[in-house]
């Protein structure tokens, strides 16, 4: 192995530090020099690796858009984590369902919603919406926080109104992350948009609400379009720069000297 590129989950654009870290350790293990970037950065380094600018929406577990403008800057909005409020993440989506049910089942609002609420006490072990409480006090899991998407999603599917409106505001939130991202850039002209994460990658309501804000908002440059590699191979290329140069040198020296803050 002459090299290796890495896209980790959980190492940020702005941890620096700890991505060298890793760097240096997996490099000792394999005897090889070995580059770590955020598994978003890889994102956005396959979707772009023809070069230009570009932002990256990724609405998962947590919630961010990563943008490039084509020359030397990178600019990230959103990535707060739980605590502060990742907007239109699969974890809010979980967390506002909970809400509702525990707000139904305090006012006594027995028939509300049964369909995804059973389907969702029945996949997670709980006998009632009052289990949510200390589901979310030791803080849900990933597979949880998966569960409770496929429940309102399917639901949805079957014309529940609520699921629906749930997941229609997550395109709505993600949408707003994305408008930031690309103002930020200050780009004069089309900038894609490409979609990343769980909520956004499958066509249901969550995308289908955020294409349908984004097509009625006026002076947005941004389209969606569909990535030309996926992370592994932005990965992959992000270490091939780092040896000599290539299509996406900009953007890897913009992700070197770290993410620009907002404003």
């Amino acid at each position: 192995i002459a090299s290796i590129g890495v896209g980790l989950a959980g190492v940020g654009p702005r941890a620096l530090g700890m991505r060298e870290e890793i760097g240096k350790r997996l490099s000792e293990r394999f005897g090889c020099p070995v580059g770590v970037w955020n598994d978003a950065e890889a994102a956005l380094a396959g979707a772009l690796c023809q070069g230009g600018p570009g932002v990256l929406l990724i609405g998962g577990t947590g919630s961010s858009a990563l943008g490039f403008d084509g020359r030397s800057r990178v600019t990230l909005m959103g990535g707060w984590g739980r605590s502060l409020r990742d907007a239109g993440s699969a974890y809010e989506l979980f967390q506002r369902f909970a809400q509702l049910l525990l707000l139904a089942e305090e006012e006594g609002e027995a028939g509300f919603e049964r369909g995804p609420r059973d389907a969702l006490l029945a996949e997670l072990g709980l006998e009632d919406p009052k289990g949510l409480i200390a589901l979310f006090a030791r803080g849900p899991e990933p597979k949880e926080i998966e569960i409770c998407g496929r429940v309102l999603f399917e639901a949805a599917e079957t014309g529940d109104d609520l699921a629906l409106e749930l997941l229609e505001e997550s395109g709505e939130d993600l949408l707003e992350l994305a408008l930031r991202c690309e103002k930020a850039l200050g780009l004069g002209g089309p900038v894609p948009l490409f979609l990343h994460g769980g909520l956004l990658e499958r066509d249901g309501p969550v995308r289908r609400s955020l294409e349908r804000g984004l097509a009625s908002r006026e002076g947005s440059l941004l389209t969606v379009q569909e990535p030309d590699l996926g992370a592994e191979a932005g990965a992959a290329l992000l270490q091939c720069d780092a040896l000599r140069a290539t299509a996406l040198r900009g953007l890897r020296l913009a992700f070197d000297r770290g993410v620009e803050a907002p404003g």
